[in-house]
């Protein structure tokens, strides 16, 4: 164990949530109402101009290559809603280890690849990403490639839009 499993850390203007969305011995994730209500007091607490992360394990939304769609979270469309009413800025998560960026109106989604494990699926290798937040919000996703060493850009995302 590395730390606590529902954590907040705040580092200047960026304040990060991470929450846990397994369940015990079952491959299907969920936050639930008591992380739910935990969150939305969290988020509602937090500043408008303050950049909010939330982590956690399972996928939001489907992510082309990775299989079967069990793996999103079961209470996806709360968590979403949730997500964009209170203006998240990034969402950070991979269950399924298939790399994919996405932006949902302010709100950028990064599924992870794997550096490591040969359970990968799309056949798509060993990745991890690279985030830049930049002081005006926009954020810049690249993922490094381990085998092939190179870096590929996954997008440049303005606060409230897309760019690149």
């Amino acid at each position: 164990m590395i730390g606590p499993v529902d954590s907040e850390s705040r580092h200047e203007d960026v304040t990060i949530y991470i929450t846990d969305s397994p369940q015990p011995d079952r491959d299907e994730g969920r936050l639930g109402r008591r992380r739910q209500e935990y969150l939305e007091d969290k988020l509602s607490q937090t500043r408008k101009e303050t950049i909010k992360i939330l982590v956690f394990h399972h996928h939001l939304v489907s992510v082309p290559y990775s299989g079967r769609d069990q793996d999103v979270l079961e209470d996806a469309g709360d968590v979403l809603d949730m997500v964009l009413r209170h203006g998240v800025n990034l969402v950070l998560m991979g269950h399924r280890h298939v790399r994919r960026t996405l932006q949902i109106h302010g709100t950028v989604l990064v599924n992870a690849g794997t550096t490591s494990s040969i359970r990968t699926r799309g056949r798509l290798g060993h990745s991890y990403n690279l985030i830049d937040i930049f002081e005006d919000g926009s954020i810049k996703v690249e993922e490094r490639r381990i085998t092939e060493r190179k870096t590929v850009a996954l997008g440049t995302f303005a606060r409230h839009g897309n760019t690149g």
